[in-house]
């Protein structure tokens, strides 16, 4: 066997192996790296919403208590 032989023949072995790789489905790859991609979105999304309401809190309590008072006022004038 000639040595441009095995060189052709390595070559159609690994053009074959090649195109397998390529024709393989890629969903599968991109499934879990996806699921992954939204857990961390929700991750962040829950640590953005606990930090506002923990900011936020006490003024909404001010608020509501102020809320409160005024409609307890009303609600004795009548």
């Amino acid at each position: 066997m000639k040595i441009s032989s095995l060189y052709q023949v390595f070559g159609k072995a690994h053009a074959n192996l090649a195109s397998r790789q390529l024709n393989r489905p890629i969903y599968r790859r991109q499934r879990g790296a996806s699921a992954i991609e939204y857990v961390m979105i929700a991750a962040v999304i829950s640590i953005v919403v606990i930090a506002s309401a923990a900011l936020i809190g006490p003024d909404l309590e001010t608020l509501f208590d102020k809320v409160e008072t005024a409609i307890d006022t009303e609600a004795s004038k009548q």
